[in-house]
């Protein structure tokens, strides 16, 4: 309110906004955004599935065809889902294998732990929307374009790639790049259906808060690597249910 004052009385004496206004104005908008993060990849993620669908109305394309929005099991649902879970533990554990200092910077700088939305907005942005805008647009949309062009081989690296660098932070890269590649296989082995690798990467995401909420409240070293194996073994079995070939049954 005080910054707002100062530049309404800025602007009635017909003077320039000074580099201090500017600055401070530059300040809180970035404040912010961070604060409400979640909250604007919720109402983007929104819009850009809206203008997607009238694009595609528009140019008189089905929308649902065009997005690889496909029939899936019914009975591999659980297991895209699960999936994605045990994926978790076994990123974190790839992770480790990078330099400390990354992982030290990526913790102190990732922008996501200055949030202020509540929680529920927090996680249905983060489980909901966010895996899928990012499975229609990367696996959806440009795969396979990059597929009838380069190749499956190279479209699937060059769509993981440009994946992991949207992340921005090189621990991010790391992990985002390698679920890529899995999301893609996954959705090529499943009726190359975008429905397959939004569950898993939906998995994935909620993972996270998962393990998050086990790390905080035990210390008890036995527990954690029981998880971690466990969370292993699942990843195995579930592979097992997701990646075989769909018999004419399902």
């Amino acid at each position: 309110m005080l910054l707002a004052q100062m530049m309404k009385e800025q602007i009635l004496v017909g003077g320039a906004l000074s580099e201090e206004i500017i600055l401070q104005l530059t300040n809180d908008v970035i404040a912010l955004t961070l604060a409400h993060q979640y909250s604007l990849m919720l109402l983007s993620a929104l819009i850009t599935v809206l203008i997607l669908v009238l694009t595609f109305r528009l140019r008189k394309r089905d929308a649902i065809k065009e997005l690889h929005i496909r029939p899936v099991p019914l009975a591999r649902v659980p297991w895209y889902v699960l999936l994605g879970v045990s994926l978790q533990p076994a990123a974190r554990l790839l992770l480790t294998l990078l330099p400390q200092e990354w992982l030290q910077n990526f913790a102190d700088t990732n922008p996501l732990n200055q949030t202020s939305d509540p929680l529920a907005v927090e996680l249905i942005s983060a489980i909901i929307a966010v895996p899928v805008l990012e499975e229609l647009i990367f696996r959806a949309l440009m795969f396979p374009r990059l597929r009838r062009g380069m190749g499956t081989f190279f479209a699937v690296l060059v769509t993981a790639g440009t994946f992991g660098l949207i992340h921005g932070h090189p621990v991010s890269f790391v992990y985002a790049s390698v679920l890529a590649v899995v999301m893609t296989w996954l959705m090529l082995k499943n009726n190359e259906s975008v429905i397959a690798s939004i569950l898993c990467h939906a998995g994935f995401n909620a993972g996270n808060y998962l393990l998050s909420l086990l790390f905080e409240r035990t210390e008890n070293e036995l527990l954690i690597t029981a998880t971690l194996t466990a969370s292993l073994a699942m990843v195995i079995l579930s592979s097992f249910m997701t990646f075989r070939p769909i018999p004419d049954k399902e």
